[in-house]
């Protein structure tokens, strides 16, 4: 029996679990997904897993997409981690809000399978 290489690890942050399974169900064969439905709980996470490529939805209670990117810019190891912002609203003012805080891309939802193949293997 080979050995199976190490899947790059995504970790997908979205309140809405049907875009969670989306997104998982997209990705999983090239990929480790992980999703969080609960922003807060990113802290705890990153403390378990190391991704390679963070999705994260703009609009969130609590935590957004944009109150994320500088928790998960202050981890070590993290600072130049991409991440694909996800949205419902494509505004010119969230597109350039998540490019200044340091997003890597930007997605519209709904999620297209193979946009969101393409952003991610852009940057993995």
């Amino acid at each position: 029996m080979e050995n199976e290489a190490v899947k790059p690890v995504i970790l997908a942050i979205d309140d809405n679990p049907s875009i969670l399974k989306s997104i998982n169900f997209f990705l999983r064969d090239d990929y480790t997904v992980s999703t969080l439905p609960e922003p807060t709980k990113i802290l705890d996470l990153l403390a378990m897993i190391t991704p390679d490529l963070f999705i994260l939805d703009c609009n969130m209670p609590e935590l957004d997409g944009f109150d994320l990117v500088p928790i998960i810019r202050s981890q070590p190891g993290h600072e130049d981690t991409p991440i694909i912002f996800l949205t419902g609203e494509g505004t010119q003012k969230n597109l350039t809000d998540a490019m200044q805080l340091g997003a890597s891309d930007f997605l519209v939802k709904p999620i297209d399978e193979n946009l969101l193949r393409e952003k991610v293997a852009k940057y993995i």
